[in-house]
C-alpha cells in the first residue's frame, strides 16, 4: 500500500472513530542531572542542549585562553574563545579560576550574554529533551557566581510552558550553600507530575538585568515518567488530530527517538498505524 493509501486510510478510519475511555498506564522513571551528565564532546548530546537562544553552542578549548581567567584550559560552549561573540558560555568548572567566585569544580556554570561581549548571540539556556511522552519532576537550585553587583533574571519552561521564574543579584541571600530552589521561583502549583510530549523540553534560560552578565551557578535535574499512552504525542490528555498530523510526519522513517514508534523498534510503520488508530479519540490518564 503506497503512503498515500495508508494516509487515506488513517483520515477515514479517523473521521469514524468515536471518544474511548481512559487506559490504565504504566510508568517507568528514569532521572535526569545535568552535572552528571555533563559533555564537553556533544552538543546536544542527545537529550541536552547548551545553548544561545535555540541554536547549540559550538565547543571552545580554553575560553578566555588570552583574555586571562583560568590557570588552565577550561573547555565549554560558547561561540568564540575571546570574541566579542564569546557570551553566553556554558562550562563545567575545572577548578583553575583565578578570580573570586562562588562556585567550585564540578559545578556547572553559565556566564550571561550582555551586548558587548556576546555580539549576536541569543540569551544562555539549558534543555532537557523528552525521549517519549510522559511527565517530569523538576528540580534545580541558581545562584550568582560571584558578587561584583550584577544581576540575572531565570525562567522554566516545561513543554514550552512558563512554570517558574525568579531574579538573582549581588548582596542578595542566595549563593552555592543557600541557592535560589527553583520551586520557590514565582509560579502556580508544583514542580511535579507535569505532562511532557514526546520531544517536549524541560528548559532553564537566564538573562542580565544589570548593564552585563555575569556567572550564575547552576543545577537542574528531576524524574521522567513515560506514561504508556499510545497515540498521544504531543501529551495534551487525549489523542487527536494533533496527534494525527505528526504521526503522519513520521511515517515511514526509521531509526531511533521517533515519537510514532509506539512498538520501540525503529520504524513507524502499519504496526505503529494500527496502534494510533486504536487509540484515536481516547483520553488518557
Amino acid at each position: 500500500m503506497t503512503n498515500r493509501a495508508v494516509f487515506a486510510c488513517v483520515v477515514a478510519s479517523v473521521l469514524m472513530s468515536g471518544v474511548r475511555s481512559a487506559d490504565a498506564g504504566a510508568v517507568f522513571v528514569e532521572t535526569f542531572d545535568i552535572q552528571n551528565e555533563w559533555s564537553n564532546a556533544s552538543n546536544p548530546t542527545g537529550r541536552w542542549s547548551y545553548l544561545e537562544g535555540s541554536n547549540p553552542l559550538p565547543p571552545v578549548a580554553w575560553w578566555q585562553s588570552s583574555l586571562g581567567g583560568w590557570s588552565a584550559a577550561q573547555p565549554g560552549w560558547a561561540r568564540s574563545e575571546n570574541g566579542n561573540n564569546r557570551l553566553p558560555f556554558w562550562f563545567k568548572s575545572n577548578g583553575t579560576e583565578t578570580f573570586p567566585r562562588d562556585f567550585i569544580a564540578g559545578d556547572v556554570v553559565l556566564h550571561t550574554t550582555d551586548s558587548s561581549n556576546g555580539v549576536g548571540q541569543g540569551l544562555g539556556a539549558v534543555e532537557w529533551r523528552a525521549p517519549f511522552r510522559g511527565v517530569v519532576n523538576v528540580q534545580g537550585a541558581v545562584w550568582m557566581g560571584r558578587d561584583i553587583g550584577r544581576s540575572n533574571a531565570w525562567r522554566l519552561y516545561v513543554n514550552g510552558n512558563l512554570v517558574r521564574s525568579g531574579s538573582i543579584a549581588s548582596g542578595d541571600p542566595y549563593s552555592r550553600a543557600n541557592p535560589f530552589r527553583l520551586v520557590d521561583g514565582a509560579g502556580p502549583g508544583g514542580l511535579t507530575n507535569l505532562p511532557i510530549g514526546c520531544g517536549g523540553t524541560v528548559r532553564l534560560e537566564f538573562e542580565r538585568t544589570s548593564s552585563a552578565g555575569d556567572f550564575v551557578g547552576v543545577s537542574l535535574s528531576g524524574e521522567w515518567g513515560s506514561v504508556i499512552c499510545e497515540g498521544d504525542i504531543n501529551a495534551d490528555g487525549i489523542v487527536n488530530t494533533a496527534d494525527l498530523v505528526a504521526f503522519l510526519a513520521e511515517f515511514g522513517q526509521t531509526g531511533g527517538g521517533l515519537c510514532a514508534d509506539f512498538n520501540n523498534d525503529s520504524q513507524v510503520n502499519t504496526s505503529d498505524l494500527a496502534a494510533f488508530l486504536g487509540r484515536f479519540g481516547s483520553t488518557c490518564p
